[in-house]
């Protein structure tokens, strides 16, 4: 059996990119949806039950986690598959090893976002704003901080601004709205506070912001951006919502030196035209996925990701299948 953790932010994508593989191995699964998903969840279910699946598939609607520790050290289940936070994910990983198995993780992620000054300004941004504010930001390949060469910063900078300005955000039943609430008012609580860590490192809000009180009870969140002259703690914890910042850099090659120091790194996205240039920043540096003048770096044939604390194993295609693999060696002579 695979026990198949999901998150809320993808509540149908994300229980299935784990049971196609699952079952495909020949494993039956038990989902576990967030708290947050679990009428997704149980639709899906149902889907699967009118198939006539009801001996492979099961949706357990709990949040107890004594219940998921059971069915940790139950033997029938040889994996783990987990998607969520970096604390919850090195919690269980540390079970399943207790109990010798599989663990499948991917966590979060910083994911730095570089623009070289050779870049197609015009894609970059545009691409960069609308990774940023997919599901208001709440996308473990979201990225937290852009790099951007010096000679591009200030338009840069003021180029996110407007966009960001321009977003209609709001309750997602509401006309006009292209960008609805985040999903609770803890988030929201989160991201205020960031917001004051961010001034205190003396970084400086260009457009948006967040209000507590104004904005809590429905759960929304202005697309806020900063102006940082370093990443901070931007570089460091993961922004589940739509917050960014922007530092600029004047040498490559320190640009290279923090982005090899990143601890979460899930996904970099590189944007620039020498293709020389770019392969020289990220050869050998260990992310997940890279993305170079593109944000389209995932899918269910690819695999996804990350190192450190981002993740371990991989999701998608062979790769993602062969996290519910094994292998014995089985040899016979004719007697």
């Amino acid at each position: 059996l695979g026990l198949l953790i999901a998150p809320y932010n993808d509540p149908v994508a994300g229980l299935t990119r784990k049971i196609g593989p699952c079952l495909a191995a020949g494993a039956g699964a038990i989902l576990k949806p967030s708290g947050l998903a679990v009428q997704c969840a149980l639709a899906l279910g149902r889907v699967f039950s009118a198939e006539g699946l009801d001996d492979f598939v099961l949706v357990l609607p709990t949040a107890r986690h004594d219940v998921i520790g059971r069915l940790i050290a139950e033997d029938r289940v040889g994996t783990v598959s987990f998607t969520g936070s970096t604390g919850a994910g090195l919690g269980l990983a540390v079970r399943a090893a207790e109990h010798a198995k599989g663990f499948v993780g991917e966590l979060g992620g910083t994911n730095p976002f570089v623009v070289l000054a050779d870049a197609d300004i015009d894609k970059a941004v545009a691409d960069l704003v609308s990774r940023k504010l997919r599901a208001a930001g709440q996308a473990c390949s979201a990225q937290n901080i852009v790099h951007v060469e010096r000679p591009l910063f200030d338009e840069v900078v003021a180029r996110v601004a407007e966009a960001f300005s321009a977003v209609a955000y709001g309750p997602s039943d509401e006309a006009g709205v292209t960008m609805g609430p985040v999903r609770t008012a803890n988030a929201v609580d989160d991201l205020a506070r960031t917001s004051v860590r961010l001034g205190q490192e003396g970084g400086h809000r260009v457009t948006g912001g967040i209000s507590q009180e104004a904005a809590g009870a429905a759960f929304l969140s202005a697309p806020t951006l900063y102006r940082v002259l370093e990443p901070g703690l931007l570089a460091q914890e993961e922004i589940f919502g739509p917050l960014l910042g922007i530092a600029p850099f004047d040498d490559g090659e320190s640009l290279r030196t923090t982005l090899s120091r990143n601890r979460q790194p899930l996904a970099l996205y590189v944007y620039g035209r020498d293709e020389e240039r770019i392969e020289h920043l990220v050869s050998g540096l260990r992310y997940g996925s890279i993305g170079v003048n593109t944000t389209a770096i995932q899918g269910a044939h690819v695999p996804t990701g990350g190192f450190r604390h981002a993740g371990i194993g991989r999701e998608g295609g062979r790769w993602g299948l062969s996290e519910f693999l094994t292998t014995i060696n089985r040899r016979s002579e004719r007697g």
